[in-house]
């Protein structure tokens, strides 16, 4: 019901920035989600530790408003027009919702709650989202009004799906250790082929163009700072034409939810970061490592690609900023930024956007890419 809506609380009053250039802000809450952006609001989002979603005007670098949810938000916020769509829990919350915001305001409109936890943002597909929300397994739910379509008991499913034609692909849990990749029909929910793979379903599910294979990790461990002995990582090349893997290829530890894919014209790479600190490209076709960067400290925040060039950045636990060329894995260039991020970034046509745990770094594309 809407009495429980999240309820928007007192903003702090930041510096006003000069936004032209380089700027950073200090933020009063520790960023945690990945960050997204809405050109169309020039708002920068990001989820909480604290349990808030706060929204940063890239105008003037203000705290444009903050919403108290009952959960840690790990999800990255869903930007659709003048919509925003954002989960809320971490692995032990035992009821999580799923909230639609509207922009700029930040007004909540409605919520669903799963007896679960939505670490990860749905996909859009017609007018339905469709997503993992934990132990709940996968929903899909009208996107206007938050009324349920279907619910699917897959199995644990904490990452976003690949919705195409009339299938959504994804990866569930079946027991501590085996995971399954899954074909589900978008207008029920039901299972219509499957899988099995080794480790847990720690991946975000992408398809890669040159191939048509779907790619997806799996891991053992947590995605948390410290790293144990065990821990292990693979990466999944899957044939859904033939319904089978084509290839598996290990890991060195366990992988961040979410890779970046690039297309080198004759070849496609997938880039991976693993906890450690390691990042890895894979030869899509063959599943054969292209090439593999060991950095000085572990990471965290998902790697991602600058917009239209083969460019990677990757912000380490230590707060080195590295800009790494994602065809041959050669480093190059290096700054501080702040430290302990876990935050993937967002850009607009002008900056990109990075987090620390208190601060929010706007760097020009331009000097990036120098």
């Amino acid at each position: 019901g809407s009495s429980g809506l999240p309820k928007q609380v007192s903003t702090e009053t930041l510096p006003a920035q000069v936004t032209t250039d380089a700027w950073s802000q200090m933020v009063p809450r520790s960023p945690l989600s990945n960050l997204a952006y809405s050109a169309r609001h020039e708002l920068l989002f990001f989820g909480t530790e604290q349990k808030t979603l706060d929204a940063i005007s890239t105008k003037n670098g203000l705290l444009a408003w903050s919403l108290k949810f009952n959960e840690p938000i790990l999800s990255e916020p869903l930007i659709l027009d003048d919509r925003l769509y954002v989960g809320e829990g971490l692995h032990d919350a035992k009821l999580a919702r799923l909230v639609a915001l509207e922009l700029p305001s930040g007004s909540p409109l409605w919520q669903h709650e799963f007896a679960g936890h939505v670490e990860s943002p749905p996909r859009v597909h017609s007018r339905a989202l469709i997503g993992c929300a934990g132990e709940a397994g996968a929903y899909s739910l009208n996107a206007h009004d938050g009324k349920v379509l279907w619910q699917a008991p897959v199995g644990h499913c904490d990452t976003s799906p690949w919705v195409e034609g009339d299938l959504v692909y994804l990866v569930a849990q079946t027991h501590t250790g085996r995971s399954r990749f899954l074909a589900l029909s978008v207008r029920d929910g039901t299972v219509q082929w499957s899988i099995e793979l080794s480790g847990d379903p720690w991946g975000t599910v992408t398809r890669d163009p040159k191939t048509g294979y779907f790619l997806t990790t799996t891991g053992i461990g947590q995605l948390i700072a410290s790293a144990s002995q065990i821990e292990k990582g693979w990466l999944h090349g899957i044939d859904s034409k033939n319904k089978k893997l084509a290839w598996t290829r290990p890991l060195p530890t366990m992988p961040l939810l979410e890779g970046a894919l690039i297309d080198l014209t004759t070849r496609a790479l997938s880039i991976h970061a693993t906890k450690n600190g390691q990042l890895i490209a894979i030869d899509t076709q063959s599943g054969s490592v292209s090439w593999d960067l060991t950095l000085l400290a572990p990471i965290l925040a998902t790697p991602r690609l600058i917009d239209s060039s083969h460019r990677i950045a990757a912000l380490s636990f230590d707060g080195t900023l590295h800009l790494i060329d994602a065809s041959t894995g050669r480093v190059l260039s290096r700054r501080k930024l702040g430290m302990f991020s876990t935050s993937g970034a967002a850009q607009s046509t002008s900056h990109v956007f990075f987090a620390d745990r208190g601060q929010i770094w706007a760097i020009p594309q331009k000097e990036l890419l120098k």
